[in-house]
Parts: structure tokens; C-alpha cells; sequence
């Protein structure tokens, strides 16, 4: 990919050192990055991204893999500036293709900036919002809370169950969620409330 130039570069502001990102990859997890270069338009960051998407699809291809339509999307993070201030655009992109295994081109499913997908366990979007981690992890608690409350075991070992279970769960995503006061304190209630009901 880099060598095709399919690769975004970061210059740090304080170093200057250039970071060139292809994207991130986690076992059959892909995340192609592609940033817009000073001075150069929207329509060109999208005949990159659709350039990059093609190659790595190709490499995909050649060791007898594909891109899945129903496993891939895509955002577009455009800032729109007003009076110092930013915010995401939310106008409908062209749509960016792939070729499945059978030949046939694909759109690949536009995300918008708010709407919220899971990567590797976790619920994200590109606004930050944790709102769908927290109703997701505040179904999970009451699920199990309600197995708990049906089993036979005492007290102290649900305790340690939900310690070890639950709250595992709970814990792998707080590094990388944007919880506040507010929705920690919901979530929190969640899970110890429903613990002191069984």
C-alpha cells in the first residue's frame, strides 16, 4: 500500500516528524485511513479513498479474499467552520464501490458522523459520543443481573461473578470511551443497584 502511495502523513507540529498511516488492522478487522492533504478538495480525497479501497480489495482478491458489502462502511469527516467554531458535515457524500466476490460493484454503506459502529467490541462515531457504549453495556448489566438473580448460588459468589464477568466488560471499554459524569453515574447505578436487588 505504501509503496502504491495509498498512505496518509501526519506532520507533528512540535517535531515536524512525518507519521505515514495506511490505517489500522486487527486480526480480519481492516480501517483504511485516508486524510485530505493541504489545499487539495473533497473530490480528491474521494477518488483517493476509492483508489486505496480498489487496492487493498485487489491484494484481498489475489490471495482469493474480498471485501464483503455487508461487513464494510465508510465515514467522511468534512469540518465545516462558522465564526471559529466546527462541525461535521452531514451531507451525503458520493458513494464509494466495491467489487464483491462475484464481479458485481457494491456502494459501501455511507455512516453518518453520529452514527455510532461497533470495531473490535467497541460502540464509536466520529463525534465521540459514547451514548450507544453506554446503552449497550447497560443492557448487558441487566441481563446478567437478571441470570444472577436466578441462580442458586449465594450471595458472595454472584458478587464475584459480577466482578470478574461484568465488570471486566465494563472496564476493557472505559479507556477508550468518552463517558460523562452524568452517563459513568448511570452506568455505575446499573451495575450496583441491580447487584443489592438479587
Amino acid at each position: 500500500m505504501k509503496e502504491e502511495g495509498h498512505v496518509s502523513n501526519i506532520r507533528s507540529p512540535m517535531s515536524g516528524i512525518v507519521l505515514t498511516l495506511v490505517g489500522f488492522l486487527f486480526v480480519d478487522d481492516t480501517d483504511l485511513v485516508v486524510m485530505g492533504e493541504k489545499d487539495e478538495d473533497e473530490t480528491e480525497v474521494y477518488s483517493r479513498l476509492q483508489q486505496s479501497i480498489n487496492f487493498w480489495n485487489g491484494i484481498l482478491r489475489v490471495s482469493r479474499g474480498a471485501l464483503k458489502p455487508e461487513k464494510c462502511y465508510w465515514y467522511f469527516a468534512r469540518f465545516l467552520w462558522t465564526n471559529g467554531k466546527w462541525r461535521l458535515s452531514e451531507e451525503v457524500p458520493p458513494p464509494i464501490t466495491i467489487t464483491d466476490d462475484n464481479g458485481r460493484t457494491n456502494n459501501v454503506d455511507f455512516k453518518q458522523p453520529s452514527e455510532a459502529t461497533k470495531a473490535v467490541g467497541v460502540w464509536q462515531d466520529l463525534t465521540g459520543s459514547s451514548t450507544k457504549q453506554v446503552t449497550e453495556l447497560i443492557s448487558k448489566v441487566r441481563t446478567i443481573h437478571a441470570a444472577i438473580s436466578k441462580s442458586p448460588l449465594p450471595r458472595h459468589l454472584n458478587w464475584i461473578g459480577l466482578r470478574q464477568a461484568i465488570w471486566k466488560s465494563i472496564e476493557y471499554v472505559l479507556t477508550v470511551t468518552t463517558l460523562s459524569r452524568v452517563e459513568a453515574a448511570h452506568l455505575a447505578k446499573n451495575y450496583i443497584d441491580h447487584y443489592f436487588l438479587i
